[in-house]
């Protein structure tokens, strides 16, 4: 056989390896799959659902049960608004019958870019989008990730060690999608005499929980040590690149501007914090979101609720699992009061 021969029968061979390697990986043992359930979810059911929430973690304060809407989260923790421009065009052609959507705004949305923090790196924030969203598009710049990304059912972040560990020591799943979108950890299991229990029960005890000083304290800490770091993070950013907030600014109208496009009715909502959180945070970033709200709100008409320093939330300490993220409860209350203040600004159908 030719040298140049070998050579093609070898590439040849990798790529059957590869792509079998790459099935069996897929198959048996998938990278994200509680994001790719969540977005299977999304597309058998796409026709149909009505809302749709985007954002980070901060929207885990949203409930649809309680908005009385068939909704479905695709938000993931961490994320900056040039993934959620990008995960709006990818999941939208997938929901035909999109009435509503639901954006989670925070006072770092226009200061945050995780592929310019230099601190650390947060470039598998960007990949599992990449791994997990359907289609080939990608943020401008980011070939290199997108290929990465394609390459996770191989390459693992943590080299395979969770799986192995997984299979090793026949570890069952610690969290699952709920119907709505949202991944939530798996209930502890009960035995025969605890099934009575009801879930009023033990909506108590995770009250009892939050309610005491011990957490409040433990709130207080949460936010001196988690403003300090999100403050660091974005000077970072915003000396690394320059032009964030103009771009996070402009990311911003492209998502406004693609659902009303479609005639999908846009609701913005900054959730509630934790007093010290707010108390902590540098004042210019907050002044700065609410300026830029107020004048995307003024070009584009769409509904926005700032519940980040409503006196009914945040100074009681039950209603947050830590500074920045609200609890079972907290999410509960926050959602019903969402509900009201929409009511509230619903048009009057004709005729009435």
């Amino acid at each position: 056989m030719k040298p140049r021969q070998q050579v093609i029968a070898f590439a040849g061979i990798g790529v059957l390896l590869f792509s079998v390697l790459y099935f069996l990986a897929e198959h048996f043992a998938p990278p994200y799959p509680l994001h790719k359930t969540r977005l299977k979810m999304l597309v058998e059911r796409g026709d149909t659902i009505e809302a749709l929430s985007i954002g980070s973690s901060h929207s885990q304060a949203l409930r649809f049960e309680f908005l009385g809407v068939d909704g479905i989260h695709t938000w993931q923790a961490g994320n900056d608004i040039f993934e959620m421009r990008y995960q709006a065009e990818s999941v939208l052609p997938k929901m035909p019958g999109l009435k509503t959507v639901f954006w989670c705004v925070s006072p770092r949305t226009f200061h945050l870019d995780n592929l310019a923090l230099s601190t650390e790196d947060r470039s598998e924030l960007r990949r599992r989008y990449y791994a997990t969203m359907p289609g080939w598009k990608f943020i401008p710049g980011d070939g290199r990730d997108l290929f990465r990304a394609m390459l996770t059912p191989i390459v693992r972040i943590d080299h395979w060690a969770e799986v192995v560990m997984d299979f090793l020591m026949r570890r069952e799943p610690t969290q699952y999608v709920q119907p709505g979108g949202l991944i939530a950890n798996v209930p502890e299991k009960r035995g025969k005499e605890q099934e009575a229990e009801s879930d009023a029960q033990e909506e108590d005890q995770s009250k009892s929980r939050y309610a005491t000083e011990e957490h409040k304290a433990y709130l207080e800490k949460h936010a001196d040590h988690r403003v300090s770091k999100l403050n660091e993070q974005i000077a970072d950013m915003l000396l690394n690149r320059p032009d964030l907030e103009d771009k996070a600014f402009e990311a911003a109208e492209d998502i406004i501007e693609m659902f009303q496009k479609r005639g999908v009715r846009v609701i913005a909502y900054t959730p509630p914090y934790y007093e010290k959180y707010t108390e902590l945070f540098d004042p210019a970033l907050i002044e700065d979101m609410d300026r830029k709200m107020a004048l995307l709100q003024k070009k584009y008409g769409f509904e926005y609720y700032d519940m980040s320093r409503d006196e009914e939330f945040i100074h009681r300490p039950e209603l947050f699992i830590n500074s920045d993220h609200v609890s079972g409860e907290g999410a509960g209350e926050v959602s019903k009061k969402l509900k009201r203040l929409i009511d509230a600004e619903a048009p009057t159908p004709k005729g009435d």
